[in-house]
């Protein structure tokens, strides 16, 4: 048994609304208000004032989404299935190998896009991660551009939060071997 309440339907009707572009007087008149005031709330409140995710905040907060469910790798060959050509990940944008599948299932899916929140993933120390991050900020940035809707621009946002995790991931890494005298 559920216990739901009037004042539950009230937010989340006045939050839709807000989400959706309503202005303050329709939201106000649909929670049968008689000035704007409390309205205001649901207007200032909405996530869709929240600017695009740009690359040094998707850098900050990579740690905290912990998207990335992958292993990183040094080399291809240390990677499983580091041997198997087939295995690659590439970038279907530039073309370029980005990491290395670990599984031997034929998963189908949208690489490299859906494989940055993939356990079997496995991204390459050296891989052009980058890339992969500024085309997915500028496909997001598009997609915003287009539709005017942060929920549709928003769809990948776990997978720039991985690609970014990745990329930190890396540079720690990189850091930790130059200063050991390794490459």
């Amino acid at each position: 048994m559920i216990n739901i309440f009037a004042t539950r339907f009230r937010r989340t009707l006045a939050s839709r609304a807000a989400r959706e572009g309503y202005g303050v007087l329709i939201i106000a008149r649909l929670l049968d208000h008689t000035d704007t005031q409390n309205a205001l709330v649901y207007t200032e409140n909405s996530p869709e004032h929240l600017k695009n995710i740009d690359k040094a905040m998707a850098l900050q907060l990579a740690p905290i989404a912990q998207a990335f469910s992958g292993t990183l790798v040094k080399h291809e060959k240390d990677a499983k299935r580091g041997d198997d050509i087939s295995s690659r990940i590439r970038n279907r944008e530039t073309g370029e190998a980005v990491g290395t599948c670990g599984t031997h299932s034929f998963c189908a899916a949208l690489s490299p896009i859906a494989c940055y929140t993939c356990h079997h993933f496995q991204p390459w120390l050296d891989g052009p991660h980058e890339a992969v991050l500024n085309n997915l900020i500028e496909q997001r940035k598009n997609i915003l551009q287009k539709t005017n809707d942060l929920t549709i621009a928003s769809v990948n946002d776990r997978v720039i939060f991985a690609v970014s995790e990745v990329i930190k991931l890396c540079e720690t890494q990189k850091s930790t071997l130059s200063f050991k005298g390794e490459k």
